[in-house]
C-alpha cells in the first residue's frame, strides 16, 4: 500500500505546475560544449549500491531516497521531491562486473539546517562543501552508455581546453521523472580542480 502512495505522490509531484526544487548555483563561464558552475555548501542524502549497472542503481536507490522525503525519517517529516537525482560515477572500472554507486537527493531549503536521520540505516545525509563543476547538458533518455559517451566528451573539450578536472571521476544528473517524454535534461558533472 505505501508503494501505491508513493507511486500516486510522485505522479502527482510530476504534473504539478511547480517545478521541483534545485540546488542553487551560479554559472561561472559558458564554453562550446559545457559551462562551468559554482555550488555553494548544501546537504544531500544518499545510498550506496554494488549492482552491474549504474541504470539499475539509480532505479533500485530512488525508492529509498524518496521514501526518506515521503516521512521515513527521525521526525516523519514529508518533503517535496527535488531534482535532480545525482549519481557518482568512478571511471575506470568499466571491465568490473559490480559498480559502486552513490546515488543522491538534493535536501529541499527548509531542511537544509538541520535535516532529519534517514530511519534506513542504508541512507545518510551528507554535507557536500562549495564545488566548483564543468557541466554538459544533453536531452533525451539517457542510459549507462549515454551518460559514458557524453562523459568522455566533457572529459575530451576539458583535457583540449587544458582545464584543471578531476579525471578519475564524474557525477550523472538526471532532472526528469521517467514518464516525462519530451524535453528531458540530463547532465555530466566534472570536479574542477582547485589549483
Amino acid at each position: 500500500m505505501n508503494f501505491l502512495k508513493n507511486i500516486g505522490s510522485l505522479a502527482a509531484n510530476a504534473v504539478s505546475s511547480k517545478p521541483a526544487e534545485r540546488p542553487a548555483f551560479e554559472v561561472i563561464r559558458k564554453q562550446d560544449g559545457y559551462e562551468e558552475r559554482n555550488y555553494p555548501p548544501a546537504k544531500w542524502v544518499s545510498t550506496t549500491l554494488k549492482t552491474t549497472s549504474r541504470s539499475k542503481a539509480i532505479g533500485d536507490s530512488f525508492w529509498k531516497l524518496f521514501s526518506y522525503l515521503q516521512g521515513e525519517n527521525e521526525r516523519g517529516i514529508k518533503m517535496e521531491m527535488t531534482s535532480p537525482v545525482v549519481a557518482f560515477v568512478p571511471v575506470g572500472n568499466e571491465e568490473s562486473s559490480q559498480v559502486t554507486t552513490v546515488v543522491s537527493f538534493y535536501i529541499p531549503r527548509d531542511q537544509q539546517h538541520d535535516p532529519p536521520k534517514p530511519n534506513n540505516p542504508e541512507v545518510f545525509v551528507k554535507q557536500w562543501p562549495e564545488q566548483y563543476l564543468f557541466v554538459r547538458t544533453f536531452g533525451g533518455f539517457a542510459n549507462d552508455a549515454e551518460h559514458a559517451r557524453q562523459a568522455a566528451e566533457l572529459m575530451e573539450l576539458l583535457k583540449n581546453n587544458g582545464e584543471p578536472y578531476v579525471a578519475e571521476s564524474y557525477y550523472t544528473a538526471g532532472y526528469d521523472p521517467p514518464f516525462k517524454l519530451m524535453n528531458r535534461t540530463n547532465e555530466i558533472w566534472a570536479v574542477r580542480k582547485m589549483i
